[in-house]
């Protein structure tokens, strides 16, 4: 089962293990979202985990993470095709399906599901329960009244149909949750996924499905070398990009180099000063790939 960790403004951030942890019980895929500048944020797609926390790393240089409304997501498919479109969140404020499923977003507000919903309309077998929830339901709802998330006539109705599953509204007002979380140090966790059940198995770390390495550092700087062949890599894709422009091509870039982006931002964020330093990350930046 996927897991939501909420973290509400002025409650400290999980720990890399805690984050690494929900990766490894739920790995198709993750997605993140905030509240910055009056508006709420989110970031999808993350197929890889060093991805995933190497943009947590970039996002805590540009806001203070313990004092801003976060939540986050890691998926176990159930319903629907493992494909970044189809992490969460999903954006509730748009009757424009792909808007609702972009990978870079800005919105009104935004939800994550926990569960599998099953008495809702299906759509072609790429979408999720969770994409058909938010589209049938959520989002009408949401034209009807813009915080039904917040009135108990409407949250009967949504508690019915999701029967006993888990929701996250994040809006720029704040968190709600729908449904029983885990609270530990102040974070809401939907499930126990988050804790290292290592302990429990510490006979099986060597099969190879298992691979727990608790005093790992998850968080290293790229060399020169990474950087520059990552610039190479990305450069070439760039000019591809220029010629045939298109929100697609921007997504699969994104989805495609998502490794490389990592290394590049990295890199010229703690180099700011180098020779070698040509600045990629402001093109990058300007182009929508956050």
């Amino acid at each position: 089962m996927c897991i939501i960790v909420a973290k509400k403004k002025g409650v400290k951030m999980p720990s890399d293990e805690i984050i690494k942890n929900c990766w490894d019980v739920n790995d198709d895929g993750a997605g993140i979202a905030w509240v910055e500048g009056g508006v709420v944020k989110a970031k999808k797609g993350f197929m890889k985990f060093k991805n995933y926390k190497n943009f947590i790393k970039r996002l805590a240089r540009r806001i203070d993470l313990d004092n801003t409304d976060i939540v986050m997501h890691f998926r176990i498919t159930s319903v629907g095709e493992t494909l970044p479109k189809m992490t969460h969140p999903f954006r509730v404020d748009t009757t424009d399906d792909k808007r609702r499923t972009l990978l870079n977003m800005e919105g009104q507000m935004f939800v994550f599901h926990n569960g599998t919903i099953s008495g809702v309309k299906k759509f072609e077998k790429t979408y999720s329960d969770t994409f058909a929830f938010t589209k049938g339901i959520l989002q009408p709802m949401y034209n009807i009244n813009k915080k039904f998330h917040t009135d108990k006539r409407f949250l009967d109705i949504i508690e019915t149909v999701i029967n006993g599953d888990k929701l996250a509204f994040i809006t720029k007002e704040g968190i709600e949750l729908v449904g029983d979380y885990v609270e530990e140090d102040g974070v809401f966790y939907s499930n126990y996924s988050f804790e290292d059940w290592s302990r429990y198995y510490s006979s099986y770390r060597s099969y190879s499905y298992y691979d727990y390495k608790p005093n790992r550092s998850y968080f290293t700087v790229p060399t020169t070398e990474e950087y520059l062949e990552a610039v190479e890599r990305v450069s070439l894709e760039l000019q591809s990009i220029y010629c045939d422009y298109s929100i697609e091509k921007i997504e699969a870039f994104d989805r495609d180099y998502g490794e490389d982006i990592d290394i590049i931002r990295d890199w010229e964020s703690t180099n700011p000063d180098s020779d070698d330093n040509i600045l990629l990350s402001c093109e990058l930046e300007a182009l929508g790939v956050c």
